[in-house]
């Protein structure tokens, strides 16, 4: 905003001073919107979105960011030019702000995200977000690790079944990978786990079902 401030306050003067002025906006303007994108992708992986609240009012300030941006845009243009710089230099990519975009499809009512859609559509500004949905390559990874555990599970309910006694060695292996097969299974189930062994170890998730059945019995427990 000081920045704006400042480019309004010397328009008219040293075209040089302006040009830097201009340059110094589009700088700050463009980081401030890299980084609310860049927050809107780190909020999926840290399971942010999992609060409907959260997500619905993060959504509404993407919302208000992409509406300002004809604005934005339409001063940048109209300075470039006027300055005698190439107004191109300053236009967006076509897949810039797909991340807010997505947001507002995500949560927002369907008449919002149109309108703003057409607003940024007709003023040339990406919709790459609206347009294309997110390909969720997460939930692959997760049903592959349910997979992976199930199957592994099945193939150490017949070895219980066909070797009831196994060696010392034996148990220490049907141990570790029976771990990492309830691993799999916990990595698509919600919620929070977090267990410590020692100072040196401690897991969250997946892994802390991981490191409960490897080093602790919890059959044996419940017993």
């Amino acid at each position: 905003m000081d920045a704006l401030r400042y480019l309004i306050s010397i328009q008219g003067t040293d075209n040089r001073q302006e040009i830097s002025a201009l340059l110094d906006y589009q700088q700050k303007s463009l980081k401030h919107f890299n980084y609310i994108e860049e927050f809107v992708g780190n909020s999926d992986l840290l399971g942010a979105r999992e609060s409907a609240k959260w997500a619905q009012g993060f959504a509404e300030d993407c919302y208000s960011v992409l509406e300002a941006m004809p604005g934005h845009w339409e001063l940048l243009r109209s300075e470039f030019e006027r300055l005698g710089l190439n107004p191109a230099t300053c236009e967006p990519i076509s897949t810039a702000f797909a991340n807010m975009q997505r947001m507002v499809v995500a949560y927002l009512p369907r008449e919002k995200r149109k309108a703003l859609y057409q607003q940024l559509k007709g003023e040339s500004l990406p919709v790459f977000g609206f347009e294309k949905k997110a390909k969720n390559y997460m939930s692959m990874n997760k049903v592959m690790s349910f997979v992976f555990g199930v199957s592994f599970i099945i193939v150490m309910l017949l070895i219980a079944l066909l070797k009831p006694e196994p060696s010392e060695f034996q148990y220490k292996v049907f141990r570790a990978v029976l771990a990492l097969a309830c691993g799999g299974i916990g990595a698509v189930i919600p919620g929070i786990l977090e267990v410590k062994v020692s100072k040196a170890i401690k897991a969250g998730g997946a892994i802390a079902i991981f490191v409960i059945v490897y080093f602790w019995n919890p059959a044996k427990m419940i017993g």
